[in-house]
């Protein structure tokens, strides 16, 4: 999988500060495989469960970042800035909004996703919503 996503992204330099937010990203997707996660819970509250699913492939088109995952033909569509990725989720059963913020070394972010009101959407209609470096590829959902 990961010869995969080096051809589809081609060279790339590796920093979000360099005018290739999506690049540093990007290169961390080649290195070790990475996991989407969501609850259904509100931000602030008890979780109502944990899904976590594999990034099954990531590129970069026209600036845009597309990120698929292993459920419901998942797909993340957004732009990073800085440390941090917004836009938009898409499977087959509905699509939204979301906002991730990476830490410093792009091991782990937390953000929320929504059902489509967009990013001014009461923080109150949010979940939450987290990526990070796979320990255990294909773990699928916890309780």
């Amino acid at each position: 999988m990961f010869a995969v996503l080096e051809r589809m992204r081609g060279p790339r330099e590796k920093s979000p500060e360099d005018g290739a937010p999506n690049a540093a990203l990007l290169d961390a997707f080649t290195t070790q495989p990475y996991e989407f996660g969501w609850s259904y819970g509100p931000i602030d509250g008890e979780k109502d469960w944990l899904t976590w699913v594999d990034v099954t492939e990531a590129n970069d088109a026209d600036g845009r970042l597309l990120v698929r995952y292993n459920y419901a033909n998942g797909l993340l569509e957004g732009s990073m800035s800085g440390h941090s990725l917004q836009g938009t989720w898409i499977q087959s059963e509905g699509s939204g909004t979301f906002a991730l913020q990476f830490s410093e070394e792009l091991q782990e972010a937390s953000g929320w996703w929504d059902r489509g009101a967009g990013i001014d959407r009461h923080p109150a209609d949010r979940h939450p919503a987290y990526m990070r470096r796979a320990a255990n590829p294909s773990a699928g959902a916890t309780p």
